[in-house]
């Protein structure tokens, strides 16, 4: 679910407000980039007042109205100036991402743990088929199955919702077309692209990805 760009929220503005965080629970990665959006909405405005604060009034043509009046226009300006490429918005979602990250991957990580541990139940009534061999619905309906109890075990650990980590999880590796594999071909159960991070002490796969290093794109070698 994504929410649109308006102008920054305000105090009052519960509805906004509401929607932001109901956002957050379905899509983070569209919540952190619209927070991000609001933030720097709210540092436009802000900044534009202390201009014009600054700046030198008629004093004679001041009024309520006209106050007022400034205000809009400067509200309308930082809406119009927020969320442009390369400002401070992108900067903002890349480092709330990059925080956010790493614990969410350790989330997941002891979840697997824990699942891990469970004793195995044996499904006499259903045989597992490689996704490879599906495709259409098939493959989307399998992706799902494989998924399922993973997904539910790691909502019982971190209370991130099973069906909103199984639809990133086939997002991100195309319904397991993309999922990070082994030098030997195996699966890495990598099904989101995270990077290891310098506290994870489990296997490692290193893979070729694209990365932006100073505006250019560059393939690098990542863990």
């Amino acid at each position: 679910m994504a929410i649109s760009s308006g102008s920054p929220i305000g105090g009052s503005d519960i509805r906004a407000l509401a929607n932001l965080r109901n956002t957050a629970s379905t899509d983070p990665k569209a919540a952190v980039k619209e927070a991000a959006k609001q933030f720097e909405g709210i540092f436009m405005q802000q900044l534009m007042k202390s201009m014009r604060e600054a700046s030198m009034s008629s004093g004679m043509l001041d009024n309520a109205g006209t106050k007022m009046g400034t205000e809009m226009l400067d509200a309308q300006f930082a809406t119009q100036m927020t969320g442009l490429k390369g400002g401070l918005s992108e900067v903002i979602a890349k480092q709330l991402e990059r925080q956010l990250g790493e614990p969410l991957a350790n989330m997941a990580a002891d979840a697997a743990a824990a699942l891990a541990q469970q004793p195995a139940v044996k499904d006499t009534k259903h045989t597992a088929v490689p996704l490879n061999s599906l495709s259409g619905k098939d493959r989307q309906i399998g992706f799902l199955k494989l998924h399922d109890g993973a997904a539910k075990a790691a909502e019982a650990v971190t209370g991130i919702p099973a069906n909103f980590m199984v639809a990133q999880a086939a997002h991100e590796s195309g319904w397991g077309r993309h999922e990070i594999k082994n030098t030997d071909g195996s699966t890495s159960f990598n099904v989101f692209g995270i990077k290891a991070g310098s506290s994870w002490k489990g296997a490692t796969t290193e893979v070729t990805t694209t990365e932006v290093i100073n505006g250019e794109s560059r393939k690098v070698k990542a863990k």
